[in-house]
Formats: structure tokens, sequence, C-alpha cells
């Protein structure tokens, strides 16, 4: 209902923001409750809801969060590069001084899950204040037909006294407005009345000093409309799937997977009180079941032919299509989710691979990874860029050859890749930096080593003290071997 307002208006924004806010919320929250493990319960009938519902209702076999962290745990930041040297000590400093070696690791969780989360920026002192955003709480707007052109963002929230706060960022200005009064939760959000709002005696609205909307996109694996994708949404249909065979088979085991016996020919007791059948028989270790004779009476109506008493049993149900069900299951969705299957060690006799063939398994997951990382490091790197006008750094800001640093998302032989470095190090292909980085040593470590072991840099003579276990005599004998290995297809 934006049109009440003027359009390009504050209120035209801000009533603009909430309707789309609230439509990001209604998309993202059942991917939430996915990952949470509160999935709806697929039964097979109403009837059968009703009986077992309350009593399964926390039995979700939740495979969710291991299809999102297969993923995470390997998208980790290491670095930046803002032109052509390395990695930039003072955007590094920023980072750390945010704590976002932890807090990324949330914002990447974030848009595993939901498609989307936000950084937002603002000056701070000694270095600007970086935080990490939901998608519950954060929307932005992009320019028509150019989605890295953001136009506008917002972010609400129910603050301590219980009023709706909302916060919107355009290029020039920031304005806050709360609701009159405490508020209540309506999906007509945009229409509650909302009133000035200022923090700490500043104006309204209050300038925005960096000239950009401070608000960052971080999306995992983007559509053309600017929308991310949610790890979540391919797979929800084979772990609702797999709910409601595991409770096909919890009722199984319960009702069907024992020995039902049964018993013919012989009179069922009744009590006197209730007129219901008395139990025959009480099973037991140490309990006898005995069976009376037939009387004299019976002898004298049925002659040879007086009905025997029978005991018999139904076979116990088998189990075996439940877990063969579930397992194909689970091997769909490791397809689809390009999670290696062994991660989720459907079978008893499963066994993790090793070698080749653990690399060869987790190839598809190192390629998805690689892939997110290319969007989400955009993302990162116009956080930074943005921090940096912020910080006052407006010239680097501008610097286009931007760079994220990952820490490698493959499963490698350490001993081999670590060989393999130093040897192209040491012949002069690399310089001792990014020997480092490709070791995956943090920023941090990087500088250290440095600083502690400078390196001369002479092509063919390096300073090989910064890597344990590796003399200078053992030079020649290296670059030996880096020209066999390159010399030999099979390496």
């Amino acid at each position: 209902m934006a049109e009440q307002f003027e359009v390009g208006t504050p209120e035209w924004w801000r009533t603009r923001l909430l309707l789309k806010l609230r439509q990001q919320i209604d998309e993202s929250s059942e991917y939430t409750k996915f990952y949470e493990g509160e999935q709806p319960l697929a039964f097979a009938s109403k009837k059968f809801a009703a009986v077992f519902g309350q009593r399964y209702a926390r039995l979700p076999a939740n495979f969710m969060p291991l299809v999102v962290e297969a993923e995470a745990e390997r998208l980790v930041v290491q670095g930046f590069r803002f032109g052509a040297a390395g990695a930039d000590k003072g955007i590094w400093q920023m980072w750390q001084a945010n704590q976002l070696d932890a807090e990324s690791q949330i914002a990447h969780e974030i848009a595993l899950v939901k498609g989307c989360s936000f950084a937002l920026v603002a000056p701070g002192d000694p270095e600007p204040v970086i935080t990490i955003e939901d998608p519950g709480e954060v929307v932005v707007e992009t320019e028509q037909g150019n989605r890295r052109k953001r136009r506008a963002a917002l972010k609400a929230f129910i603050d301590d006294e219980g009023y709706l706060r909302v916060y919107l960022y355009l290029p020039t200005d920031i304005y806050k407005w709360r609701t009159s009064k405490p508020y209540q939760r309506t999906r007509e959000v945009h229409k509650a009345e909302f009133v000035e709002f200022s923090e700490d005696g500043e104006s309204f609205p209050v300038a925005n000093p960096l000239g950009v909307v401070p608000v960052v996109p971080l999306l995992n694996r983007p559509r053309r409309d600017g929308r991310g994708r949610s790890e979540i949404a391919p797979v929800m249909g084979n772990q609702n799937a797999i709910n409601k065979l595991r409770f096909d088979s919890l009722v199984a085991s319960e009702y069907v997977a024992f020995p039902q016996r049964w018993v013919t020919n012989i009179d069922i007791p009744v009590d006197p009180d209730t007129g219901k059948p008395i139990e025959p028989f009480k099973p037991g270790v140490d309990t006898l079941w005995g069976i009376r004779r037939p009387t004299p009476a019976e002898v004298a109506e049925y002659g040879d032919k007086v009905p025997q008493p029978a005991l018999g049993q139904f076979p116990a149900a088998d189990m075996g299509p439940y877990i063969e069900a579930i397992e194909a299951e689970i091997g769909q969705m490791a397809s689809i989710s390009r999670t290696p299957y062994h991660y989720f060690l459907g079978t008893p006799t499963a066994v993790p691979p090793s070698g080749e063939s653990l690399k060869s398994s987790e190839a598809p997951l190192v390629k998805k990874v690689t892939k997110a990382s290319i969007h989400l490091g955009e993302g990162w790197e116009e956080t930074i860029r943005v921090a940096l006008i912020a910080d006052g750094q407006t010239a680097k800001a501008k610097n286009v050859d931007a760079e994220t640093i990952w820490a490698d998302p493959e499963t490698r032989n350490e001993a081999a890749r670590t060989d393999s470095i130093i040897k192209q190090y040491q012949v002069g292909l690399l310089p001792r930096s990014v020997a480092l980085e490709e070791l995956n040593y943090s920023q941090t470590q990087i500088e250290r080593i440095l600083k502690e072991k400078p390196d001369d840099d002479k092509p063919g003579q390096p300073d090989v003290s910064g890597f344990p276990g590796l003399s200078t005599n053992g030079v020649g004998a290296a670059l030996a071997g880096a020209e066999r290995t390159q010399s030999t297809p099979d390496a």
C-alpha cells in the first residue's frame, strides 16, 4: 500500500520496504524451521496424526544442519587484497577489530539457510563498526536493471520497551521511527502508526556521512533478480520423506515388529463386572500356559470331532524396507545437495573413504563451495569498501581490483601439498608471502613470520629458515625433486 505516500519520500520507502521485509520473512521462516528441526510431520492420514502426532512430534531425523554445515565449515575468509599487492594489513586489522573471524561464520550460515544475510557498516572509533544482520530484520532494494547498486535499506526490530523501531538507510540520510505504542505483531505492520525517533540528541533525519547505503547483501548463489538461494529448499522434500518413513518404522517396531500369537478353540473368560473378555494367557519367561481338556458334555456332543485348541503366531514385520527407503532418500539428498554421502554414514557398514576416493567424493562439494565463495566474496569486498569510506580511505575504497582470500576448501594430503608449495617457492615461482598464504596460514601468522624471519627474496637463493625442517643445504635436492615432479606425468 505504498501508493498512499508520494513516490520516493521517506514514508513511501518505509512502507514499501516493510512490505518487502514481510515477504522476505515469509519465504525464509520455513527454511529456519527446517534447519532448527521444527519440521511439519508428514503423516499418512489425519487419524494417524491424531493418534501419534504428540507422541512423535519431537523425533525428526534432522539432516538439514549437516547439509548447511558441510559447506559453511569450508567458507573461511583469511584476508583481502586491494590492488596488486599482497594481503592488506589495515583491512585485516579492521576485520579483527569487528570479530569477523567468528561473525563471518554466522553470516555464512544465515546466507546458506535463508539465501542471504547482510553486513551493516557504521562509522566508529578507532575502527568502523561492521555488524551481521538477519533477513528477518533487514531488507535491501537495488536499482532496477542494476542489482549491484543499492537504492535503500531498512532495519526493523522490537526494542527493549516493546516498541517496533524502523531505520531507513538512504544514500543521503538515515531516518528513524518507532511505533506510537508497544507493538502487537501483525502482518499489516506497514499500517502501524509511526513517530519520529532520535537517539542521544540526534537530528531527524541523521545525515549519512558515507554517501552510500551502508547495508550490503551477502548472497548465496544469487538469481538474476538479486535474491539468494537457500541450500535447504531443494532437499526439504527428502527430509519430509525421511521423517515419514522413520515414524512409520517406529510405529511398526512397536506394534508388528514382534511375533503376534494366536489361539483357537478355547473358551475366553469374561469379566463379570465389565463384561469384557479376560486375556487367557500372560507372556513371561517363567509362565506356563495351560489349556483345559474337553468336558464330558463336549465329548458327548461332538464325539470324535471335538474342536481341539490350536496355538500359533504371525511372523514379525520385516523392518528392512523402511531402512532401505530411508537410505534411498538420504542418497538422493546427498546427490541434490552435493554433500558427500560418507558425511551421512547411512548404513551400518559405511566406512569413510580415504586417499583419492575421499578427494573424488568431495569434489562436487568443493565446486559448490568455490561457486558460493565467489558471490559471498563480492559481498565482503563491497562491505570492506564501505568500511574504508567510513574510515576516511575513500581512494582505496574506489579500487575495483579487490579480492577475498579464502581458505582452501579442498581436503588435501598436507605433506604433499606443503612439499609442492615449498618447491615452487624455492625455484622462484612464488614469493614467501604467497607461499605462506597457500599453506593456509592466517594473515596474523604470516605477518609474524615475515617480521621475525625476513626474506631476502633472491630468486634461486631464498631464505628457507621460515619453513621448519628445511635447510639451505637441501635446496639443490629440492630443486631436483621439483624438476622430477614437473617432468613426471603421474606425479
